[in-house]
């Protein structure tokens, strides 16, 4: 029933997230380890989300805006791999890494819920910077979209460029921290049949909400899709710490 519950989960937030620009990953992060221990709760998302960037990319390619992507694109990247390395040196700490994750939650949630108005004054020249605050956080829990995309609104974009170029930075820190959560003793060993069937279904439920997504909700507004979030973040990230 768990995976059946979480399938659900994954594919109605793919729907929703897809002109949002994130939430795919905060959402299914807290889902995940009600199954999963931090580490592999963390893997599986990362494995859900460059799946579904994937598809998205090749969906919108052609809108990317390669000026901004470079921009924010490197240094995210550079920054997802300190993350994960520090995620890596934290990995046998688990009080303390629910608790770090906890508060992580909450900052991006309290982001999610109006990224202009905390992040308003900073320009498009200053992209550089969110990527490499968005790429620092999204190594170490997978929570990267709430400031990239705080950053990206303020950089001119259309919404097809905005998604683009989004999904295209993301993907790239996708690929710079599953190679390290990879690299984990402690995740190896739990890389069993029933994992790679559990989330080789959450994987075909995110890709199906992401078509549909794609086909129904072009009228979908952002802001709805961040409240819906940041509350769900905010009630599970104070769970994390205290419990």
């Amino acid at each position: 029933m768990d995976y059946f519950l979480q399938s659900l989960v994954v594919f109605i937030v793919a729907i929703s997230t897809f002109f949002s620009g994130f939430g795919l990953g905060t959402i299914m992060l807290p889902v995940l380890m009600i199954s999963y221990e931090t580490e592999i709760a963390i893997l599986a998302t990362a494995i859900i989300h460059v799946s579904n960037n994937i598809l998205k990319f090749v969906l919108l390619k052609k809108h990317i805006d390669y000026t901004v992507f470079l921009k924010i694109g490197i240094t995210s990247a550079v920054f997802a791999l300190i993350g994960a390395s520090f995620l890596h040196y934290l990995s046998g700490l688990t009080g303390l890494l629910n608790s770090i994750l906890g508060v992580l939650i909450i900052l991006f949630a309290l982001i999610e819920l109006n990224p202009k108005q905390i992040l308003g004054t900073i320009s498009g020249s200053y992209l550089w910077i969110g990527g490499a605050l968005s790429g620092l956080f999204g190594g170490v829990s997978g929570h990267q979209g709430a400031i990239r995309s705080a950053f990206l609104v303020k950089s001119g974009l259309s919404k097809a460029s905005y998604i683009a170029t989004g999904t295209a930075v993301s993907l790239l820190v996708d690929f710079s921290r599953i190679p390290i959560y990879l690299d984990m003793d402690k995740v190896l060993n739990r890389l069993d049949s029933e994992f790679v069937l559990h989330l080789s279904t959450l994987v075909v439920a995110a890709l199906t909400g992401t078509f549909i997504g794609r086909k129904y909700l072009e009228k979908t507004t952002k802001q709805t899709v961040q409240i819906v979030v940041a509350i769900f973040l905010l009630l599970f990230g104070v769970y994390m710490i205290i419990g």
